[in-house]
C-alpha cells in the first residue's frame, strides 16, 4: 500500500520539522506535541522499517537544527564555504544515524511493552538514555539537542532541573508525547485529557518547587553585592593591531571608567576581553587597576595564559583591588575543532593564523571578597559537570563569560547559550552573572528568574545584584540518579524481551 507508506513519511517529516522548530525557538507549547506524529507512525511500522524512519526524522530535524553551520564555519575559516558545507553534512549524517538507531532500539524492545503506558515509559527511557549519550560530547554543544531544552524559557517548567537536570525534563516531555500519540492511534479520544492533566500537574508542581525555593532562598542567601558587566560588543574578527589597537584600548578604558563610576563590588569582563596573554606588567591591566583601585573593585577578567609555543589556556583572572592575582580559572571543556583539534583535524582558522588552547585541569572557583566565583567560559554553560564541579569546590555564585560574536546573527545559537546558562543556574541553585560579547548578558537568579540586559550594538556597562549561597541541590549531589532510574527501566524491558516467549511486535 504505497499511499500509506507515503503518508507515514509525511507524518515523520512533519514531526522532524516540529521537533527542530521547538528546539530552535525554545517553544513551550510545541514541546508537548512535536513528537506525536512520529510516535503515531511508529505504532504501525515493523522493526525493519523503523530504522529508515529514524534516518528520515534525523535528516529533517538535523537539516533545520544545523542550518547555521555553513555560514558560521565559512566566516570562522575566512570565507571557505567548503568547510562549512562539509561540517553541515557530517552533522547531518550523525543526526540521521543517531535517530535511526534510537528508533530501531525502540522497535526491538517494544514487544516487551504491551500497554500504551509501558510503551510510553520505554520510549521516554530510550530517548533520555540517548540524550545522556549525546551529552558525553562535551566539546560539541551543537549535538546537545535535548528535548527538555524546549521548556527552558518557562520559569516553572525548568524547576525540575534542580532534581534531575534536563534529562528529567526530557523524560517527561517524551512520555507525554508518546501517551498522546497512543491514545490517538487507538482512537481513545476522551483519554487525551490525561496528557493534558499531566502537563497541568507538571506546571503546578513546578510552581510549587519555585515558590518553596524562593522562600528558602531568602534565608540561605548572603548579603547581596553588586556586579558590573563590562561588554565591549566588538566583532571577534576585529584584531588589536597597529591600525586599531590604540582606538580599541581607549574604548575599553572608557568602559572601565564608566564601570568605576558605578562603584560595584566586582567587575566582570567578557571572555578574552584582553586578547593577549597575561603579564603582571601589562600596561593596559595596570591602567585598569589604577583607575578602579580607589573604589576597592575586584576584577574577573578574561585573559589568555601562556602554556608553550602556540598553545594557551583560555583563562579568567581574579584581580584584587591592588592588582594582585587572587586566583585563575582555566577553561576545562574546550570546543572540539575550534579550540582544540579533534584527533588530527582542526578548522583552518586556528591551524594557520591562530593558536590552540589547552584544557584546564582544576575546577577551582575564584576567591573574591564577596564569596567564591565559579567561572564558566563560553560553551561550558552547556556542560552540567562544569557548574557542578565548581559548586562541589565551594562556589557560592556563578559567572559565565563568553564571546558570541561568531554567531551573533544566529538568534538560535545566542538564545540557546543563554538558556543553557539558565539551566545551569537552576540545576545548582546559584545566582549567575552572564556577560557575553555580542550575545545576551544579565543576571540569572538561582530560582531561574532572569534579569536581561537590553540589547545594544555598542559597548556598555550594566550593574546587577548577586546573592551567594552554599545550597547544594539533589542534582548536584546525585547527578546520575535520573539516568540510573532510566537504566533500570531499560534493563527491565530488555530482560522481558530476551526471556519472553513473544517473537513479534503486536
Amino acid at each position: 500500500m504505497p499511499h500509506l507508506a507515503n503518508r507515514s513519511r509525511l507524518w515523520i517529516i512533519l514531526s522532524g520539522i516540529l521537533f527542530a522548530t521547538a528546539l530552535i525557538f525554545v517553544h513551550f507549547y510545541l514541546a508537548w506535541v512535536c513528537l506525536i506524529p512520529l510516535f503515531y507512525t511508529l505504532g504501525s511500522r515493523k522493526a525493519k522499517q523503523v530504522f529508515a524512519d529514524g534516518i528520515l526524522f534525523g535528516l529533517v530535524a538535523g537539516g533545520l537544527l544545523f542550518y547555521w553551520m555553513p555560514g558560521v564555519v565559512a566566516d570562522f575559516t575566512g570565507g571557505s564555504m567548503l568547510f562549512g558545507i562539509g561540517a553541515y553534512l557530517i552533522a547531518l549524517i550523525f543526526a540521521a544515524l543517531y535517530f535511526g538507531l534510537l528508533l530501531l532500539a525502540f522497535a526491538k524492545l517494544k514487544p516487551a511493552a504491551r500497554s500504551g503506558w509501558s510503551q510510553a515509559l520505554l520510549a521516554a527511557s530510550l530517548w533520555t538514555c540517548g540524550e545522556w549519550l549525546l551529552a558525553t560530547f562535551k566539546g560539541m554543544p551543537w549535538f546537545g539537542f535535548h528535548t527538555g531544552n524546549m521548556l527552558l524559557r518557562d520559569l516553572f517548567a525548568i524547576q525540575f532541573a534542580a532534581f534531575g537536570g534536563v534529562l528529567l525534563i526530557s523524560f517527561f516531555v517524551v512520555f507525554v508525547n508518546y501517551l498522546a500519540a497512543h491514545f490517538i492511534r487507538t482512537l481513545q479520544w476522551k483519554r487525551l485529557v490525561v496528557p493534558v492533566v499531566m502537563i497541568f500537574l507538571y506546571q503546578l508542581a513546578g510552581y510549587g518547587i519555585y515558590a518553596l525555593f524562593v522562600r528558602r532562598e531568602a534565608g540561605l542567601a548572603t548579603k547581596p553585592f553588586s556586579v558590573a558587566l563590562l561588554c565591549e560588543n566588538t566583532p571577534p574578527d576585529v584584531k588589536w593591531d597597529l591600525h586599531n589597537g590604540d582606538f580599541m584600548a581607549k574604548q575599553m578604558l572608557a568602559l572601565n571608567a564608566r564601570m568605576t563610576a558605578l562603584r560595584p563590588d566586582i567587575a566582570v569582563w567578557t571572555e578574552s576581553a584582553v586578547p593577549w596573554t597575561y603579564s603582571a606588567e601589562d600596561p593596559f591591566v595596570r591602567e585598569v587597576i589604577r583607575t578602579s583601585s580607589p573604589q576597592g573593585i575586584t576584577h574577573i577578567m578574561g585573559i589568555n595564559t601562556d602554556y608553550k609555543d602556540e598553545v594557551v589556556f583560555n583563562s579568567a583572572y581574579c584581580l584584587q583591588p591592588d592588582g594582585k592575582v587572587a586566583g585563575r580559572y582555566d577553561k576545562r571543556f574546550l570546543l572540539a575543532l575550534v579550540e582544540k583539534p579533534l584527533g588530527a583535524y582542526a578548522l583552518p582558522f586556528l591551524s594557520t593564523d591562530g593558536f590552540y588552547a589547552r584544557a584546564g585541569e582544576e575546577a577551582l572557583p575564584l576567591p573574591t571578597f564577596k564569596g567564591k566565583a565559579g567561572v564558566l567560559i563560553c560553551n561550558e554553560a552547556t556542560v552540567d559537570d562544569a557548574a557542578i564541579d565548581l559548586v562541589h569546590n565551594g562556589a557560592t555564585f556563578l559567572v559565565n563569560i563568553s564571546n558570541d560574536g561568531w554567531f551573533s546573527e544566529i538568534p538560535y545559537l545566542v538564545n540557546q547559550h543563554f538558556y543553557n546558562a539558565r539551566l545551569r543556574a537552576v540545576e545548582v541553585r546559584k545566582d549567575m552573572a552572564v556577560n557575553s560579547n555580542m550575545g545576551i548578558s544579565g543576571k540569572i537568579d538561582a530560582s531561574g528568574e532572569v534579569e536581561q540586559v537590553p540589547a545594544s550594538s555598542s559597548g556598555y556597562v550594566s550593574k546587577i545584584l548577586i546573592n551567594g549561597n552554599n545550597f547544594i541541590t539533589l542534582y548536584s549531589e546525585y547527578k546520575l540518579m535520573t539516568i540510573f532510574l532510566v537504566a533500570i527501566s531499560l534493563l527491565y524491558f530488555l530482560a522481558k524481551r530476551l526471556f519472553s516467549p513473544l517473537k513479534n511486535s503486536p
